[in-house]
């Protein structure tokens, strides 16, 4: 009778515990909701490519770097995460190691729904891009362009470490495991590389070794960069050839250090010397055209220079001295009279090759055009010499006029040579692309009069097995009929 309507130790107990529950998920639900900020501020400066941490992360810095200022900032507008901050004996999620798991994190999520997008992709291509980071390592970026339901899509998946890697072998290897990684040995079409030359150069390249493993993985280059490749690789493989350059490229470099200098350039050349970018051999072109017209000008400014060395300083007497002579040197100017000529058929074929990309078969006949006249520059040697030395006189260190001129007639040779290698090895797998004149739409009036079978053939013959050519064929007459209407 005593315990009579008192309640019961069981349910008492029961009651307890849904109260800790509840506490427990309401902490949960915090907790989250605090973790959720936290990955929204990775993600924020994974996005706008900022660094994480601080030279001096303490209390008392002024610049705690930008996560943690970051944190601050929300917080003085977020309640929660401000008490977060300022309360959190077990996790603040402020530490380094934090920040690198949730950038791992976050990683891994990303990575995992790549490779969902991936897995319902019927094809893919594979582009490899390498480049120097800021502590001066070799990184490779892996990248897949791949179609869905929703448009064309491409994704960055990952840096990786090439220092001491760079072999066609080292880099097949690579891109082949990623390849496999991601699910993409059979959906493979086309393999695109850029920058290094051991990656996209002649028959033992990457983009041969990856061919060998998956064959309809053709090598697919931008028409305009490809020229520059083959540009660029006329002057590495040549060590006169890519001393002159560095020659030029320091003499543009001259100028943009300083005002005064400028200024003097804008007096005497009135004109300004463009700046070269390292891959951009259209830049290297205009550089060329300029110093070759400008020459006479720009000695009479560097002999300015020299004569009125109290106006200048050191540097710039020293510099100025030294491309005076450059300027008078047989080699810089057989140089400059050689390349100003070629660049004046690869500009041409530059503007061509940027503007009518769909139009294949236009852009292969002016390639086989632009290598009839680098063929055609053999003829020119003797012409180039004998005006060279008309201008600066005869080339200094050797010992006989014979000698000197079948010496820089190799040298002539050997860069027409090397850039008709370039050009056959960069442009083969572009024959095999003459499908794409079916995207053109300035050419359905014809096709509407006449299929075009050359172009669909090649579509077949590159990439027949994806494709219900049949359905295919009957789906392009309907649209180009209904574009003639």
């Amino acid at each position: 009778m005593k315990t009579f309507g008192d309640t019961r130790i069981d349910l008492q107990l029961d009651e307890q515990r849904r109260r800790e529950t509840i506490i427990h998920n309401e902490k949960v639900n915090k907790n989250r909701d605090i973790l959720k900020r936290l990955i929204h501020c990775v993600i924020f400066l994974g996005k706008q490519e900022l660094p994480f941490r601080g030279h001096d992360e303490s209390r008392e810095s002024a610049n705690r770097g930008n996560y943690l200022e970051l944190l601050t900032f929300i917080a003085e507008y977020d309640p929660d995460l401000h008490y977060h901050l300022s309360t959190s004996k077990v996790f603040i999620g402020t530490s380094s190691q934090i920040q690198n798991d949730l950038i791992s994190a976050v990683v891994e999520v990303m990575g995992e729904t790549i490779k969902e997008e991936i897995s319902k992709a019927p094809f893919v291509a594979l582009m490899l891009d390498e480049t120097t980071d800021v502590s001066n390592a070799a990184q490779l970026s892996f990248v897949l362009r791949f179609v869905t339901d929703s448009g064309v899509k491409e994704r960055f998946v990952k840096f990786e470490d090439v220092t001491g890697k760079k072999r066609a072998e080292d880099v097949a290897a690579m891109a082949l495991g990623f390849l496999e990684e991601h699910g993409c040995m059979g959906k493979l079409v086309a393999q695109c590389y850029d920058a290094a030359a051991v990656m996209a150069s002649g028959l033992n390249g990457v983009q041969a070794k990856v061919k060998e493993k998956i064959p309809q993985a053709l090598f697919i280059h931008c028409y305009a960069h490809a020229l520059n490749l083959v540009l660029s690789q006329g002057v590495v493989k040549i060590k006169e050839c890519r001393i002159f350059f560095s020659h030029l490229s320091g003499l543009a470099a001259f100028f943009s250090r300083s005002p005064k200098r400028t200024q003097l350039l804008d007096e005497i050349c009135q004109k300004r010397l463009p700046r070269v970018a390292p891959t951009r051999w259209n830049f290297a072109s205009r550089l060329v055209c300029t110093v070759f017209e400008k020459k006479d000008a720009l000695k009479d400014l560097f002999d300015y220079i020299v004569e009125h060395h109290e106006e200048f300083d050191d540097a710039a007497i020293l510099s100025a001295d030294g491309y005076l002579s450059n300027l008078g040197n047989f080699e810089f100017g057989f140089f400059l009279s050689t390349f100003n000529e070629i660049f004046a058929h690869a500009d041409v074929l530059f503007d061509i090759l940027q503007n009518k990309s769909f139009d294949m078969q236009f852009c292969l006949t002016r390639v086989e055009e632009f290598c009839i006249c680098i063929e055609g520059q053999r003829d020119r040697f003797d012409q180039i010499y004998d005006e060279t030395v008309q201008d600066t006189g005869l080339p200094t260190g050797r010992r006989a006029h014979g000698d000197s001129r079948s010496h820089y007639k190799k040298l002539h040779n050997g860069i027409l040579e090397n850039i008709l290698n370039q050009m056959q090895n960069r442009f083969k797998d572009h024959e095999k692309l003459s499908f794409l004149s079916l995207l053109d739409p300035q050419q359905f009036t014809s096709f509407n009069s006449n299929f075009p079978e050359t172009a669909f053939a090649s579509l077949t013959e590159s990439y027949g097995p994806h494709f219900d050519l049949s359905r295919l064929k009957t789906e392009l007459s309907v649209m180009m009929d209904f574009v003639f209407k």
